[in-house]
């Protein structure tokens, strides 16, 4: 089934990739020789190019695209945020650690300074 993009100039009107036009009843609409086809609007019926209403139906598409695509960049942005926001975090607890580490071994040593603390091991 061929879909039908809206044509925002011409409410309830739609267009296809192959410039079949569908009137808000549904009907695909008759396209004349100089490739026109006759649209209602404001209770005026007017001749209309299949090419200007594929431009207009394209530009939306590409408008709908485009936010769609900046919503994809938007979360994109806001996950690398978090991760930043990770790594920061578990390198302070790192940084907290080490220290902590250097504290312990400094109180080895000034406790026990004939200790041979390279084969140290964690009891837990």
């Amino acid at each position: 089934m061929e879909t039908f993009y809206t044509i925002p100039s011409f409410p309830g009107y739609g267009i296809n990739r192959r410039g079949e036009v569908k009137s808000p009843t549904g009907v695909i609409l008759t396209v004349t020789e100089r490739g026109q086809v006759r649209i209602k609007k404001d209770g005026k019926v007017r001749l209309e190019y299949i090419g200007n209403l594929l431009a207009d139906a394209g530009q939306t598409d590409a408008m709908l695209a485009r936010e769609k695509y900046e919503m994809e960049l938007l979360g994109l942005r806001k996950a690398v945020a978090k991760a930043e926001f990770d790594l920061g975090e578990k390198a302070e607890r790192l940084r907290l650690a080490r220290k902590l580490n250097a504290l312990l071994l400094s109180k080895v040593r000034r406790d026990n300074p004939h200790a041979d603390i390279t084969a140290l091991s964690v009891r837990g």
